[in-house]
C-alpha cells in the first residue's frame, strides 16, 4: 500500500505501525510541487491544478485500491486534495461494481 505525502512524511516508528494496522507493507511516495506559491492573481488552488500533480506522483494508478494520504502540515489543504481526489476515487467504485 502506498503512502502519499506532500510535505512531512511517516517516520520509520509510523510507517511500521501503519504497516501492522494494514497488514501489508508501507511505501512512502512523495506528491512533489502540488501546493502553489500564493500569489494576489490566484489566491485559491484549482481542483485541476491539484488533480494534475496527483496524475504526476502516480496516484491515480491506485484508483479502486487503499491508498494513504498523509494530511499536509497546514491542514487548510486538505479539503483541496479531496476534492481532487474524489472524482476518480467514485469512478474507480463505479467501475468496480
Amino acid at each position: 500500500m502506498r503512502a502519499y505525502y506532500l510535505d512531512v512524511p511517516l517516520t520509520a516508528d509510523e510507517q511500521r505501525e501503519a504497516a501492522d494496522l494494514m497488514h501489508e507493507a508501507i511505501e512512502r511516495v512523495r506528491i512533489p510541487h502540488v501546493l502553489p506559491v500564493v500569489d494576489s492573481s490566484r489566491p485559491i488552488i484549482d481542483d485541476d491544478v491539484i488533480l494534475d500533480h496527483l496524475r504526476r506522483a502516480g496516484l491515480l494508478r491506485d484508483a479502486g485500491r487503499r491508498v494513504v494520504l498523509i494530511a499536509p502540515r497546514d491542514s487548510h489543504w486538505l479539503p483541496a486534495l479531496g476534492r481532487g481526489i474524489e472524482p476518480h476515487r467514485s469512478a474507480a467504485l463505479s467501475a468496480s461494481d
